[in-house]
C-alpha cells in the first residue's frame, strides 16, 4: 500500500494502480486498500457494480459499506436499504462522524425529523467542533429548499453555541447580508459634508 500511495503522491497513475491491484491480491481484506480503490473509482467517476467488482472480504469493510448504501441503494431507490447500512455503521463506529453526518442526511431524505435529530445532536456531541456541524445541518436544509427549517435549526444552535463566528455568518448568509454589515457607515453625509 505504500507503493501504492507514493506513486500516488508522485502523480503516476498506472504504476499507482498497479501497485494498488497487487496490495488487494496479497490481502484481498485490507480495508485501507479497498478505501484507496474507492478513493480512485471516485476520482475516475467510475461506479463499477460492488457484487462483480469487490470480493466479500472487500464489500465488508465499513468504506465500502457506505458507498454502496450512498453509490448503489439510494440511486436506486432504495433508502431504507441505504438507511440501514448506515445505521449498522454508526452502531460499529458511533464516533465516526462522517457516517453520522451520511444518516442523519438521509433519515432527513425521508422526512423523519425526530430520528434525523436525533443522529445530528449525536454527531455534534461527538465533533471537535460541533458548530461546524450545525453549519452543515444548516446548509443541507438550505440546498434542500427547507429555508424555514434551516432558519430554525439556525436559531435553535445559535442558543446552544452563543457568540460564534461560524453561526453568525451563516445567519447573515442566509439574510442576504454580510457579518461586517453593523459596522458599514453611509458615506453620502460624509461626502456632503466634506
Amino acid at each position: 500500500l505504500r507503493r501504492y500511495q507514493t506513486f500516488q503522491g508522485l502523480g503516476w497513475q498506472v504504476e499507482a494502480r498497479q501497485a494498488l491491484a497487487t496490495a488487494l491480491t496479497a490481502n484481498p481484506g485490507n480495508c485501507a486498500a479497498v478505501t484507496e480503490l474507492w478513493d480512485q473509482w471516485e476520482a475516475q467517476s467510475l461506479w463499477p457494480d460492488p457484487d462483480k467488482a469487490l470480493t466479500k472480504e472487500q464489500r465488508a469493510c465499513d468504506q465500502s459499506q457506505r458507498h454502496i448504501a450512498m453509490r448503489y441503494e439510494l440511486p436506486r431507490g432504495d433508502i431504507g436499504g441505504a438507511i440501514a447500512r448506515m445505521h449498522r455503521l454508526t452502531l460499529r463506529n458511533p464516533r465516526r462522524v462522517e457516517w453520522l453526518l451520511t444518516l442523519g442526511d438521509l433519515l432527513e431524505r425521508t422526512g423523519d425529523k425526530k430520528a434525523a435529530d436525533a443522529v445530528w445532536d449525536q454527531a455534534q456531541g461527538v465533533a471537535r467542533d460541533p458548530v461546524n456541524i450545525a453549519v452543515a445541518r444548516f446548509d443541507m436544509l438550505c440546498a434542500r429548499g427547507d429555508h424555514e427549517g434551516a432558519q430554525a435549526h439556525l436559531a435553535s444552535a445559535q442558543a446552544k453555541y452563543p457568540g460564534s463566528y461560524g453561526l453568525t455568518r451563516a445567519l447573515s448568509t442566509s439574510r442576504g447580508t454580510n457579518v461586517l454589515e453593523d459596522l458599514r457607515v453611509d458615506g453620502r453625509p460624509v461626502i456632503a459634508d466634506f
